[in-house]
């Protein structure tokens, strides 16, 4: 049973019975509505309304069941509550369920459902992150005919991606439903934290790179000052290695899989300290 399509079928069907009563209805003088047959119009289709308004009343609650956030722990609670696995009615023809009066405790198993229906709500949430951060790659394009750099529009808007994740999460973790995903949005901050920190540490790398490439592309200043200009080479094949690798595999996510990118950018940041003192 499929509650969404249910539920627009109930509510048609409701509409329609409701019109056809109505007609039928107006064809009977208002002394007799109170005193027709069993078998009149009128009266079997008032008790199909009737029946219909009470379905309709109980498919809040139907699609409550039948929402994909009702995971093993909240079934095993609703068993606990009313002695046996509600699981069991959903294959159950909707007037069967509606029937049910779960031992007076329909209310309890209600607050079950919705903090369920909140829990994955907040599941979805942290899909819907893992889903944005898989996309994103990094453009690596050519400055000159010997190097590569990042583009640098890209990085800001990886970091402002994640900046927006990291208010997400840390907004996730102060709600009152993200018990049994705390250890999950705690590994998720973790892990952006550190995609943040590899972005950065590029683009930093990246801008002194830059800055200082005019300045050793001179002969003249390279032999004045050979061991720093020495460095500038070595600077400049690691972070030659990390562009090109990244313009291989581009994706964001896989860095953490790739330590030698981090290692060869931190050498390159401890060089270019060495060249600015």
């Amino acid at each position: 049973m499929n509650a969404e399509k249910m539920q627009r079928t109930v509510t048609r069907f409701q509409t329609d019975v409701a019109n056809s009563l109505t007609q039928l209805r107006a064809d009977v003088d208002a002394e007799e509505l109170h005193h027709l047959p069993k078998n009149h119009p009128v009266t079997i289709a008032t008790e199909l309304y009737q029946h219909v308004e009470q379905v309709h009343y109980e498919m809040p609650f139907i699609k409550k069941l039948r929402h994909p956030g009702i995971r093993s722990r909240h079934w095993k609670l609703i068993e606990a509550l009313i002695g046996f696995d509600l699981r069991s009615v959903l294959d159950l023809a909707v007037v069967d369920v509606v029937s049910m009066d779960f031992d007076g405790k329909k209310y309890q198993i209600e607050e079950i459902l919705s903090k369920a229906m909140s829990e994955y709500a907040l599941e979805f949430g942290l899909d819907k992150m893992r889903d944005q951060l898989d996309a994103l790659q990094f453009i690596i394009e050519s400055h000159d005919d010997h190097n590569l750099i990042a583009d640098q529009v890209c990085c800001e808007k990886i970091v402002e991606i994640i900046d927006a994740q990291y208010v997400e999460a840390q907004s996730l973790m102060l709600s009152p439903f993200v018990g049994a995903f705390t250890s999950r949005a705690t590994d998720w901050i973790t892990y952006i934290k550190d995609l943040n920190s590899f972005t950065e540490l590029l683009m930093d790398c990246q801008w002194s790179f830059l800055y200082y490439l005019p300045l050793f592309s001179m002969g003249d200043v390279a032999n004045l000052i050979p061991e720093q200009a020495q460095s500038f080479r070595h600077i400049t094949k690691l972070y030659q290695t990390v562009a090109k690798a990244l313009q291989v595999d581009s994706y964001l996510v896989h860095v953490p899989q790739r330590p030698e990118l981090r290692a060869q950018l931190l050498q390159c940041q401890g060089l270019f300290d060495g060249l600015k003192g």
